[in-house]
C-alpha cells in the first residue's frame, strides 16, 4: 500500500510540474489530467472512494472539457509567441507559493506534535464513517440552491468567454 501511495504521489508531483511549466496548451491540459487521475488514485488508497469518484467526474471530466474549450479559443496553442519565463509576476507568484507551502508544512508539523502519541491508522479508524447517501443528502437538501447558483455562474462564465473570444477584431487594412 506504501508503494501506491509513493507512486501515486510521485506521479501526481511530476505531472503537477509539468502541466504548469509547458508553454504548449494542449500539453499542460494531458499533464493536468494525468495529475487530476493521481489525485483520484491517491483518494482511492486513502480509502475515500466517493472523493476519487468525484475527483475523476469534475476534474477530468468537466475541467478537462473546460481546458478544451480554452484550447479552442486561444489564437497561440503552442505558446511561442509569450515572454520569457522570469518576470515580476513569475517571482511574486513563486515567493507566494514557497510562503504558502511553508506555512502548510509548520501546519503539519505542529499536528504531528501533538498527535505524535496516535498513529495515522489509529487516527482514521476512529473517525465516523460516512456514506455516500449521508453526503449526497446533505448537498442536494439544505444546499441545493447554492447548488445550483454556482452551476448558473459556472455556465454564464461560459458562455461570456465564449462571448469575449468570438468578439469581432479590427481589419488589418491591407496596404500595411
Amino acid at each position: 500500500m506504501l508503494w501506491f501511495v509513493l507512486l501515486f504521489g510521485l506521479m501526481t508531483l511530476v505531472t503537477g510540474i509539468c502541466a504548469i511549466s509547458v508553454r504548449n496548451i494542449v500539453h499542460c491540459a494531458l499533464f493536468a489530467v494525468v495529475f487530476f487521475f493521481g489525485i483520484a488514485c491517491l483518494f482511492f488508497t486513502l480509502r475515500a472512494e466517493f472523493l476519487a469518484a468525484v475527483q475523476i467526474i469534475v476534474y477530468i471530466g468537466a475541467i478537462a472539457i473546460l481546458i478544451l474549450f480554452a484550447i479552442m479559443l486561444t489564437h497561440d496553442v503552442t505558446g511561442e509567441a509569450a515572454g520569457g519565463m522570469i518576470h515580476v509576476g513569475g517571482i511574486t507568484g513563486g515567493v507566494v507559493a514557497v510562503a504558502v507551502a511553508g506555512s502548510i508544512m509548520v501546519a503539519l508539523f505542529r499536528e504531528s506534535l501533538i498527535r505524535n502519541s496516535q498513529s495515522l491508522v489509529e487516527r482514521t479508524a476512529a473517525a465516523p464513517q460516512v456514506s455516500v447517501k449521508t453526503i449526497g443528502e446533505a448537498l442536494m437538501t439544505p444546499y441545493v440552491v447554492p447548488f445550483e447558483v454556482v452551476s448558473i455562474l459556472l455556465t454564464a462564465a461560459l458562455v461570456g468567454a465564449i462571448v469575449l473570444a468570438l468578439e469581432q477584431r479590427p481589419a488589418k487594412k491591407e496596404g500595411s
